[in-house]
């Protein structure tokens, strides 16, 4: 029953993160699109080179695909590579991704630091840049989007009390205890369950 448990919750917390994010990331293909608009050419066709976290991730999956509805909705062509959650194969590819001149890079970096000279040769090449989560140090990028982990963690247990009931027991499972964004949902799930939910024992 645990592990039926656990799944829910983990499959219930993906959707509404995976959703929340896509939802405020499309605002980086929607400010793609208004600077295309205002420059009198339009978003229909331009290309964008969306390097992403790692498709190994359920999360990201769910994250890319919403993000690929809403550029197919604009009528942009989205190239998503896969960045396998490995920082240095992301700065090869973002590298490369230049070379290629897109109208766009969109980027979901696994180590922000190691891509400043990746961004720094969009900068020259006058391709605009995108970012997700983690903001590079240097160099310019003309959007960023982040997360709200802590409010994802609440939709997490909102969502998971939805489907299981309002009492039993469930198992949290935990991102890396090194990872500030992982102890944000941590903290927004526990918070939410405790406060709302008191009859739904958490354990970890």
């Amino acid at each position: 029953m645990q592990k039926e448990f656990q799944l829910t919750r983990r499959r219930a917390f993906i959707r509404g993160c995976a959703l929340a994010m896509s939802v405020s990331l499309a605002g980086s293909v929607a400010g793609f699109s208004g600077m295309a608009l205002a420059s009198g050419h339009g978003a229909e066709g331009k290309t964008v080179e969306y390097i992403a976290f790692g498709l190994q991730f359920e999360y990201q999956v769910a994250l890319v695909a919403g993000i690929e509805k809403r550029a197919a909705e604009e009528g942009m062509v989205m190239r998503v590579i896969d960045g396998k959650g490995d920082p240095n194969l992301q700065v090869t590819q973002v590298l490369d991704a230049v070379t290629k001149q897109p109208d766009a890079l969109l980027i979901n970096p696994v180590d922000a630091t190691l891509l400043v000279a990746g961004v720094k040769r969009a900068n020259e090449a006058g391709i605009p840049v995108f970012i997700m989560e983690n903001p590079p140090p240097e160099g310019e990028y003309l959007g960023f989007v982040d997360f709200d982990n802590e409010a994802g963690g609440a939709m997490g247990a909102d969502e998971l009390a939805r489907l299981v009931g309002s009492e039993g027991v469930v198992l949290e499972t935990r991102g890396s205890v090194g990872s500030a964004q992982a102890q944000l949902r941590h903290k927004g799930f526990n918070d939410r369950m405790a406060a709302e939910y008191p009859s739904l024992e958490v354990r970890s």
